[in-house]
């Protein structure tokens, strides 16, 4: 009888301990933004994978499909109010980005002749001069590429000399306020002689056909970057990717 007893207030004592233990835990921090909520919510200009970053303070988890306009957010009840405030920010028609892309060939070979510039590209140029030991500078080709701002994947073939020369944009976002004369552009690129992703047999090499590659870089509206600078054939020349942009 004395045992039952026993073990019967150590089951109360449990019982009471448990929701303490529960109590420090919240106060401790783990739990401190209190009830999470789920809510679903339709996209009408952006996707999900283009904002998320912006939103990630807010959220605890998300559920997305690539393609998809709806996306699945849990997060902390207090914060929907300022979710959705900032959600209706981003979630708005987007602008165009027109960018020209100018490819120059720059050589120290003795034939090398340069030829009439892009009067755009003159002031470019006579930078390199500072900074390159080239002989000649000529242009090798303009291409023009309007892509949404906030889009991820945007490849284009170059209009080059350069057999199956393409240009991949990415990450593009335009900064600054809406009012401002000096907006700034960021993107990524990667420039390739070829186009997406090539496989390659397990018992085959690999070769890189990457010329260029820039995660980060910021274009002020209406300036002239140059994006890099990439060896080209067997002379020696170089290839100049300069880059332009203006925004629709």
């Amino acid at each position: 009888m004395k045992k039952n007893v026993f073990w019967g207030l150590l089951i109360v004592f449990a019982l009471m301990v448990l929701p303490l233990a529960a109590q420090k835990e919240d106060a401790g921090g783990r739990n401190p933004d209190g009830k999470a909520v789920t809510r679903t919510y339709e996209l009408k200009y952006v996707t999900a994978r283009s904002i998320r970053s912006i939103l990630e303070p807010y959220i605890l988890q998300i559920g997305f499909n690539h393609g998809s306009q709806y996306m699945v957010i849990t997060m902390y009840e207090k914060n929907v109010k300022a979710f959705e405030d900032l959600l209706g920010k981003l979630d708005r028609p987007r602008r165009n980005i027109n960018f020209r892309i100018f490819t120059v060939i720059a050589s120290n070979r003795a034939d090398a002749k340069p030829t009439d510039l892009h009067p755009d590209l003159q002031g470019v140029v006579d930078e390199l001069k500072k900074v390159l030991g080239y002989r000649s500078y000529r242009l090798d080709g303009v291409s023009t590429f309007i892509v949404t701002n906030g889009s991820d994947q945007n490849e284009l073939e170059l209009n080059s000399q350069v057999d199956d020369l393409y240009l991949k944009l990415y990450n593009v976002m335009i900064s600054g306020a809406e009012n401002s004369n000096e907006k700034m552009i960021k993107l990524g690129l990667v420039l390739r002689e070829q186009f997406g992703n090539v496989i390659v047999p397990a018992d085959q090499k690999a070769i890189n056909r990457q010329l260029i590659r820039v995660d980060s870089l910021q274009l002020k509206e209406g300036g002239y970057l140059v994006a890099g600078v990439s060896k080209l054939g067997e002379n020696n020349d170089a290839l100049v990717l300069v880059i332009n942009a203006t925004i629709q």
